[in-house]
């Protein structure tokens, strides 16, 4: 009980500490940083033209123009200046500038500034030593925000609510394999009670387990059913998000190489994983019936182990809730997506076009990652997996996609105290008066 405790408290520290740097460097006003050395720090940011131009003149003498946000990359290795197009095309470059100007408001007044007197920050080491090259302008989270419209959130909390249905939709039919008839309402219910302590409750007890055991608890001696139930649920969940990925990632392999060997890493250790448990030739080759026979709490494994067996045979319902899982997490990405345009994270920010494929390919390993349970809801690692993932797809501005991970986790939070409120009103999670150990 102790090394439990003392485990919980330190994720918490890590996650805290974690958080708490990030939160740190996130700058509240909008800062420029200029060649000179100094900062120029105030409100209401803006471009003029609104993408800015990069001038450059290439080393066969032709000059050409682009916007800066959403066109070519501005690449330096060493020494040299090239210009890398999104088509991978790269051109060695002779001179390079900036042209447009920086507005914004310095205790309420209006200064310009011109993007060629603004610092060059150097972003984004490759292996060869390659650097991104781009005006050192650093947007506060009171412009980012700002930018939001009235329909964003309505819209992107629609989406996520939809994504927690077809997700109780889904639980309930892996439950009928196990033959416990659960309602719509009490699955949804169920759902929120989950996500109330993903997402707000601190401590070991995760979503799955605390929705599992209530339903456990409804169901005497039916507790390896309903959990492994769960398992399948949570299983399923992950393999589609990461097969997402990795299904996208093909359409741009020559940027997402490593990431998309890691997706697809991840899809063969869960198809590894389902024949170790779903396959008799595979389970009697290593002997796995009897190697359960010698673990601690042998008849409990043994339990979940035959409820796991039971979805041997059901094909068409697994096919049937992977392609829940499949709407589920569309929905729920399409949200983060609603979220990240509002706030102006698209090709102007730097993001490869075309936006919309850059989010499904970043968003699944960012939830993933996210899932490590440091603190209630993955804040702290949430953020860092945002800042990180979306670097990789050109958003070099740290301060965009971690005011994504914010808000659209603050949303999910305040979605998940609906769980509190229904286990305070209808005192499922108090204990039976009679509560034996079952």
């Amino acid at each position: 009980m102790k090394r439990r405790v003392f485990w919980t408290v330190l994720k918490a520290l890590l996650g805290f500490a974690l958080l708490g740097v990030i939160l740190w460097k996130l700058p509240v006003r909008d800062r420029v940083h200029l060649a000179d050395g100094t900062e120029v720090i105030g409100r209401h940011f803006a471009l003029v033209p609104p993408l800015g131009r990069l001038e450059v003149r290439c080393r066969d003498g032709t000059e050409r123009s682009f916007a800066w946000r959403g066109g070519p990359t501005l690449t330096e290795r060493a020494g040299e200046a090239y210009l890398v197009e999104r088509d991978g095309t790269v051109t060695p470059l002779e001179s390079f500038g900036f042209a447009g100007e920086v507005t914004l408001q310095v205790d309420g007044v209006p200064r310009k500034l011109p993007l060629s007197s603004v610092l060059l920050r150097r972003s984004g080491a490759g292996d060869e030593g390659e650097v991104r090259l781009e005006p050192d302008l650093a947007q506060g989270l009171e412009s980012i925000m700002g930018r939001l419209s009235v329909w964003t959130i309505p819209l992107g909390a629609a989406l996520i609510l939809l994504s927690f249905l077809i997700g109780a939709a889904r639980w309930r039919a892996l439950l009928r394999v196990q033959d416990i008839s659960l309602g719509a309402g009490e699955a949804v219910r169920l759902t929120f009670i989950g996500l109330f302590f993903n997402n707000v409750v601190p401590g070991s007890t995760g979503g799955d387990v605390a929705k599992g055991w209530i339903l456990a608890r409804k169901h005497p001696g039916k507790g390896p059913a309903v959990f492994s139930a769960v398992l399948v649920d949570r299983v399923l969940g992950l393999f589609v998000l990461a097969g997402i990925a990795a299904c996208v990632m093909l359409l741009a392999l020559d940027r997402y190489a490593t990431l998309a060997l890691v997706m697809w890493a991840m899809l063969c250790g869960a198809a590894v994983l389902a024949a170790l448990v779903l396959s008799r030739r595979v389970r009697k080759a290593l002997g796995l019936d009897a190697l359960y026979k010698r673990l601690p709490a042998a008849g409990t494994l043994q339990a979940l182990d035959h409820a796991l067996l039971s979805y041997r045979g059901e094909g068409r319902l697994l096919l049937h809730a992977v392609l829940l899982s499949v709407f589920a997490q569309a929905a729920f990405v399409g949200s983060i997506i609603v979220f990240g345009l509002g706030l102006g994270l698209d090709e102007s920010a730097g993001l490869a076009a075309p936006a919309v494929l850059s989010y499904a390919m970043t968003l699944p390993p960012v939830l993933i990652v996210s899932a490590i349970p440091l603190l209630p809801g993955g804040w702290g690692v949430g953020e860092a997996a945002y800042g990180y993932f979306f670097a990789l797809v050109g958003v070099a501005d740290f301060t965009l996609p971690v005011a994504l991970s914010v808000l659209g986790r603050g949303l999910l939070l305040v979605l998940s105290l609906i769980g509190g409120i229904i286990m305070l009103r209808s005192g499922l999670g108090k204990p039976p008066r009679d509560a034996t150990a079952q």
